[in-house]
């Protein structure tokens, strides 16, 4: 499902547009350039029936956007990440997403390294999906 929801995520060129390919799972490399998107696993519970595991599997995704520039630049990154996931579902690479939906937004202004101010939107997204066979 990873790499199925970043390729899905860097196919729309309202996010490449302002972050480039700056997308990433997990802590967010060194060097790597303002505004980005790291995205990290929170959660995953598999669903299970009487047989064993069904395959569907339910996770939280935490988006964090960072920009160095404005709030309003991580805005707009948070509405273009929006406009591709927001009620998607379809098929991707290997993975069927049934459902690609928003939790929650949350946003924060902090000084940053080395001076300047780090403007940061997190957003977690509920997924359903399904490997495919």
């Amino acid at each position: 499902m990873e790499a199925d929801l970043l390729s899905l995520i860097l196919s729309a060129s309202g996010v490449t547009d302002l972050v480039g390919q700056r997308v990433t799972w997990g802590a967010r490399p060194q060097g790597v350039g303002k505004p980005d998107i790291a995205l990290l696993l929170v959660s995953g519970v598999p669903d299970y029936h009487m047989q064993g595991e069904s395959g569907l599997d339910a996770s939280l995704v935490q988006m964090d956007i960072r920009s160095d520039a404005s709030l309003k630049q991580a805005g707009d990154i948070r509405r273009a990440a929006r406009a591709v996931l927001s009620g998607y579902s379809g098929t991707v690479g290997s993975t069927t997403f049934y459902g690609i939906f928003l939790r929650s937004v949350r946003q924060r202004v902090e000084q940053a390294e080395g001076g300047g101010m780090a403007y940061l939107i997190q957003m977690d997204w509920d997924i359903q999906s399904r490997a495919a066979a």
